[in-house]
């Protein structure tokens, strides 16, 4: 996960099937009904040191926790805390008054990494990879590259 934040908005860049998650961090209201999503609407705030992010909204086919619940009632709030100069820990409290008697908490420390995001991409099928790959192989052959060496 990549954090990027402007004055008004926070970014979580992840790789997966939705890359981006951009949350206004400018006190707006939650879209009201009947807008639902599958990631639910963002909204975050500062609390002293920590970014909290308030997530309400889904849909109705999202399950709330581990395949229970439908999570139209569902409220995630996500807290991201430094902890050193390379970690940040995380914390994730699931609300649903309609699955769970309870909270659901986890929680867990994430640390700073120089790897590169790269986007999710299938490719099943892609005959042009085989063919990419060659040409790079026959290319390192031909100027003597340390990949063949």
């Amino acid at each position: 996960m990549q954090i990027i934040q402007s004055k008004g908005h926070v970014v979580f860049l992840t790789e997966g099937a939705h890359n981006a998650r951009i949350v206004p961090l400018d006190g707006r209201p939650y879209l009201r009904e009947p807008f639902r999503s599958w990631s639910g609407d963002s909204r975050a705030h500062w609390e002293g040191e920590t970014l909290v992010v308030e997530t309400r909204n889904f849909s109705r086919r999202v399950q709330s926790f581990a395949g229970a619940g439908n999570g139209t009632d569902k409220m995630v709030t996500e807290r991201f805390t430094r902890a050193a100069g390379n970690v940040i820990e995380y914390e994730a409290t699931v609300l649903d008054p309609k699955t769970f008697t309870d909270r659901v908490t986890v929680s867990f420390p994430l640390a700073k990494s120089a790897s590169t995001i790269y986007e999710l991409a299938c490719h099943e099928g892609n005959y042009s990879v085989p063919n990419i790959l060659s040409g790079a192989r026959a290319e390192e052959r031909e100027t003597g590259s340390a990949a063949t060496k």
